[in-house]
């Protein structure tokens, strides 16, 4: 929500534990994001969206080619939404009269974006990245009737939310002596961002700032990253090695000492070696880090990938994995226009254990025309989860979250995946079912849940015209609340929802203009229903609406236009 995304060209998903690599965060597996490298001479791009809801999107980007090495590209663009709310009422408690909420569920917010890039690639092939992106957005959260003073009459509380992100990254790529390569990234990123808290009088329509304690803050979170591999081989042997540092620093006035500061330092190692060629590789790895709050064990892990012929692949994985909470989630209370999650100074850090056994069969592949199929089985055990958790489950309209700590879950999760294409049909289909093993310490813990999606892409090629179609089936599955000494539980059941969106797209003007239109939402799910468990397990007692979850039905467009 806080990126351009016009500025992203795919974003890949590495399954499976990748601890050893990328450390903390990584205990199911890492998404890249992986932004637009221009190498033409000379592009322009520009596109905008519209939604029935009220959002109005627009982005431009220029790269020009200077030379045979040097490469410039620069972009902005303006995100609004104008917030959007069922008509909800609130009752005095003296009078029984009845006021009209002012606030939406989903809050306006405007968003300006800037991104810049250089590239220069030096004649040995080495390859030096600098990019920079920018965002500002305002968040505006209008409060309810807060109360009726006789002389002043009826007043409120509106909040006003200022967010700085600003993400600078330097990357160096090139190959190291005859087989070897060189890989290294460094980042600095800066979160700042400003509330300011107003008491509106509902009958002058002044408002002046809130003088009460806690009522304004200011925040800033910023972090610096390096990371480095160089990676070679020696016949079947393979091997990499690389630092990871990660320094995390915050300053919030509502920080106790105001300043606070994480500093991780890792080295790590992956080492591959082809038992059997072509057929049988076995990799081991081991991470080792230091931190300056939190003590992190050694990280270990080993997969095995055996090809017994071209159309199957079979993989076998087990990992160890950490995972120390980040400021943010200690300390921030963040705020968009569709989230309230405020920061659990009491968490404690992850630890994990995971084993992944996988197998892929490509049934056929002729020219265009392929059909594989995917079966993957997941054994999680975490001890202290992090988690988001509703801090107001009894609230239907709540957007309130806090993240906690779930003591320890273990589950088994598999999925199977058939990805294919006939003639002008592409299609993926999939579905996962989980079994949650039940921690005897809490209630409600021990269950099953699935889910089930299908994406699919169909062009008529006559015309040039594309249709897309994705949708989600999620099962009955437990519902988790937040308790007052920072850890979760399972507190009540979410009943089955379904999802469904739909699209059609053609470009114009030999392929450089190119026209969505499509809905969103469309059988206008927004929110799934909670029914409240007894502490007994199993039971339930009473019905209520659960935290909303989606916007409603929308419809949308847009369009994009390219000069290359």
């Amino acid at each position: 929500g806080q990126l351009l995304m016009s500025n992203v060209e795919r974003i890949e998903v590495i399954q499976g534990p990748m601890s050893v690599a990328y450390g903390s965060d990584a205990l199911a597996g890492v998404i890249n994001i992986i932004t637009r490298k221009e190498k033409k001479p000379f592009s322009i791009n520009a596109g905008g969206q519209y939604e029935s809801i009220g959002r109005y999107n627009f982005d431009l980007t220029a790269s020009k080619r200077i030379g045979s090495r040097h490469q410039v590209t620069a972009g902005g663009g303006r995100n609004q939404f104008v917030g959007w709310g069922p008509v909800t009422t609130m009752r005095s408690y003296d009078d029984d009269t009845i006021y009209h909420k002012r606030g939406y569920q989903f809050k306006p917010n405007e968003q300006y974006m800037a991104n810049a890039a250089y590239s220069y690639t030096a004649p040995s092939g080495f390859n030096l990245r600098f990019a920079s992106d920018y965002m500002h957005e305002k968040v505006t959260a209008k409060g309810g009737l807060a109360a009726w003073d006789p002389y002043q009459g009826a007043y409120t509380f509106d909040d006003y939310l200022r967010t700085r992100r600003s993400m600078n990254r330097l990357s160096l790529n090139g190959k190291l002596g005859k087989t070897g390569t060189w890989q290294s990234q460094n980042g600095y990123m800066l979160y700042y961002r400003t509330r300011n808290n107003y008491v509106k009088n509902m009958v002058t329509l002044s408002e002046e700032l809130n003088k009460a304690t806690g009522s304004q803050d200011t925040s800033s979170f910023s972090d610096v990253y390096a990371r480095g591999a160089y990676s070679n081989n020696h016949g079947r042997l393979e091997y990499t090695i690389g630092y990871d540092v990660n320094l995390q620093y915050a300053y919030s006035l509502k920080v106790n000492g105001k300043e606070k500061d994480i500093q991780d330092y890792a080295a790590y190692a992956n080492v591959s070696y082809n038992l059997v060629k072509d057929k049988l590789k076995l990799q081991g790895g081991l991470r080792g880090a230091y931190n300056t709050v939190y003590n992190i064990p050694l990280l270990p892990s080993i997969n095995l990938l055996y090809t017994p012929t071209e159309n199957v692949q079979l993989r076998a994985s087990y990992a160890e994995g950490y995972r120390a909470p980040t400021l943010k989630e200690l300390y921030l209370s963040f705020i968009d226009m569709n989230h309230e999650i405020v920061g659990n100074a009491n968490l404690k850090p992850e630890n994990s254990r995971h084993i992944q056994l996988s197998g892929s069969y490509q049934v056929y592949e002729e020219k265009n025309d392929y059909l594989q199929f995917t079966l993957t089985g997941f054994y999680n055990n975490v001890f202290n989860l992090i988690t988001l958790a509703p801090l107001r489950p009894e609230d239907p309209s709540s957007i309130e979250y806090t993240y906690a700590n779930v003591s320890h879950q273990e589950n088994v999760l598999g999925t199977l995946q058939a990805d294919g294409q006939y003639s002008n049909l592409h299609y993926q289909v999939g579905y996962t079912f989980l079994h949650n093993i039940g921690d005897p310490g809490m209630s409600n813990s021990n269950f099953n849940a699935s889910e089930a999606n299908a994406t699919l892409q169909y062009v008529w090629k006559k015309p040039g015209i594309g249709f897309n179609t994705f949708y989600k089936i999620s099962g009955k599955r437990p519902y988790m609340r937040a308790q007052i000494d920072g850890s979760a539980t399972f507190d009540g059941v979410q009943d089955m929802y379904h999802m469904m969106d739909l699209s059609i797209e053609k470009k114009f003007l030999e392929r450089k203009l190119q026209v969505i239109v499509g809905v969103k939402n469309v059988f206008d799910f927004q929110r799934p229903t909670v029914r409240n468990s007894t502490a007994g397990g199993g039971g339930t007692h009473g019905t209520s609406s659960g935290t909303a979850a989606f916007l409603p039905r929308s419809i949308f467009t847009a369009i994009r236009f390219s000069i290359n």
